[in-house]
């Protein structure tokens, strides 16, 4: 079980700053070419 939640907390940690990173490329990429909206 602990290493269980373990591996559980590594692979949601990683994947978190993966996804705000490849939001926030799409936000800007968003306003620079301003093709589409963030709503």
């Amino acid at each position: 079980m602990l290493l269980k939640k373990h591996y559980f907390d590594f692979f949601f940690d990683d994947c978190f700053w993966m996804s705000w990173f490849d939001i926030f490329l799409i936000k800007i990429n968003a306003i620079k070419d301003n093709t589409f909206l963030i709503k």
